[in-house]
């Protein structure tokens, strides 16, 4: 058995909603887009957490004849990596799955409606302008996208169509947006973002304050993502 293809259940992230004693080995997921701690291998999802077939050989069949998708896009590999907020679409079922965060900070891929399939949340990383007319914005993911109007800002997200490959919506990270917290002991929780704040002397670090319930609490601004401003502009709850 290649280490390279493969993982010890007990050595997975513990974001892996995964059975750690059920055997030895569990599929390591391909270099891609996700960490190993914000992703699963595409075989570990389809098999072990929705039920979709019960072997890799089984998952390998469906992705060579295209009946399953990821952000609309058929993928040959069982092993691709699949993150926080990937879209994985089964047409014949007509059925989609977000991965979201359970309320214990796991992976979790939870149903959504169709007119949610196309849609994929990212995070603006940063940007840069490549012409006068032209700016780079660089997301979370590893995509990089050229706009027109430099209005996009550091830590803003954007609603991204997989179909038309466009931005539908600009998420800003502004005071009173709702945001998900994506690290930390809140993870999978959504909050509303009160204040924004610098901290340390020597080395600043960059800090949220956000309301969860009636608890104002702190978080490191790379632990949140904006999902809206009054409400989520995704569903991103799970029931786990």
């Amino acid at each position: 058995m290649s280490k390279k293809q493969h993982l010890s259940r007990l050595a997975a992230p513990r974001t892996w909603p995964i059975k750690r004693k059920q055997s030895k080995w569990t599929a390591k997921q391909l270099p891609g887009a996700h960490n190993m701690k914000t992703s699963m291998p595409l075989v570990v999802i389809l098999r072990d957490i929705l039920d979709i077939a019960p072997t890799s050989k089984t998952i390998k069949n469906l992705l060579n004849a295209k009946e399953i998708l990821v952000n609309n896009k058929a993928v040959g590999e069982v092993r691709f990596a699949t993150g926080l907020f990937d879209v994985i679409s089964i047409p014949k079922l007509k059925v989609h799955y977000r991965i979201v965060l359970s309320k214990q900070g796991k992976l979790n891929p939870i149903k959504i409606a169709d007119n949610e399939a196309d849609t994929m949340l990212l995070r603006v990383e940063d940007k840069k302008s490549v012409s006068k007319k032209k700016t780079q914005i660089n997301l979370n993911n590893g995509w990089n996208l050229l706009v027109d109007k430099d209005d996009y800002k550091t830590n803003d997200a954007i609603m991204f169509n997989t179909k038309t490959k466009k931005v539908s919506k600009k998420l800003s990270l502004e005071k009173g947006a709702s945001v998900y917290l994506i690290g930390g002991k809140h993870a999978g929780r959504v909050a509303k973002l009160m204040e924004l704040r610098e901290t340390g002397i020597l080395r600043k670090h960059k800090v949220a304050t956000v309301q969860i319930g009636k608890d104002a609490v702190d978080s490191a601004l790379h632990n949140i993502i904006v999902v809206g401003r009054a409400k989520t502009e995704i569903s991103l709850n799970s029931t786990k």
